[in-house]
């Protein structure tokens, strides 16, 4: 399986060297329902910008790594159903006024500012398609929270990531700022990805992710207090009885 770091939704162990948080945790719940021992799942470490290409090499069957289904993403990859949505934000330094009048996101798209965004995340897909005049400084990592060390070292006036990596950062960084605390922008899917020629297994996937939500397994996962800050968005289901 392929895995990105990504704070309590993926990491490594650093006593017992295991692979660890939400999505190795969900996966592991399905395997349990086909007999199949956590114990024989490999784990292949990868980056946002090469999750694709690992999956076309067959470096592993499916990535776990927590994927936005954009478009430009979709034709590269298969994407399953949404586990769960989550919105983007944007990080810079507390006291640092020319953001003050800042209501939404394309207002940053300014000449006089440099914005800085993890290779093959999803607000360098952003602000590649939607941005013209901002200067873009593109980090080529797997740690979503470098693109906010280039602001803390200056090297940068904004940086871009998903609203959970954002509130995280801002929350252990004292001298920073959220800028969209509450209503972050571009609410979107969060997947898992296959091969495209891989349906049937894309089947299965789907089939697992609406089995967990069905039997409340997904969101009881969610509520589990070591996941408390993550910022899950589920949609509201209503079963309705017929007879």
């Amino acid at each position: 399986m392929g895995y990105i770091t990504y704070d309590e939704l993926t990491y490594r162990d650093s006593d017992t060297n295991e692979i660890k948080g939400f999505f190795p945790e969900l996966l592991e719940l399905i395997a349990e329902e086909m007999g199949i021992d956590s114990g024989d799942i490999e784990y292949v470490a990868t980056d946002w910008s090469d999750f694709a290409t690992g999956l076309q090499t067959g470096r592993y069957d499916f990535a776990i790594a927590g994927l936005f289904s954009t478009i430009p993403r979709a034709t590269s990859a298969a994407f399953t159903d949404p586990i769960f949505y989550l919105g983007n934000s944007a990080m810079v330094l507390d006291g640092d006024d020319r953001f003050d009048d800042i209501e939404n996101v394309m207002d940053l798209d300014q000449e006089d500012l440099t914005i800085a965004v993890v290779s093959g995340e999803q607000s360098h897909d952003f602000v590649r398609n939607n941005f013209e005049n901002a200067e873009i400084e593109v980090v080529r990592s797997s740690d979503l929270t470098s693109a906010m060390l280039q602001v803390m070292s200056r090297r940068a006036d904004v940086a871009m990531s998903d609203h959970f990596v954002v509130r995280k950062f801002v929350a252990q960084q004292d001298g920073t700022r959220d800028l969209f605390p509450d209503n972050p922008w571009n609410i979107q899917p969060i997947t898992w990805a296959v091969r495209h020629e891989d349906q049937q297994l894309l089947t299965f996937l789907n089939n697992a992710i609406e089995y967990m939500v069905s039997t409340g397994q997904l969101q009881e996962l969610m509520r589990d207090p070591r996941y408390e800050d993550v910022p899950f968005i589920r949609p509201v289901r209503e079963l309705e009885p017929i007879n």
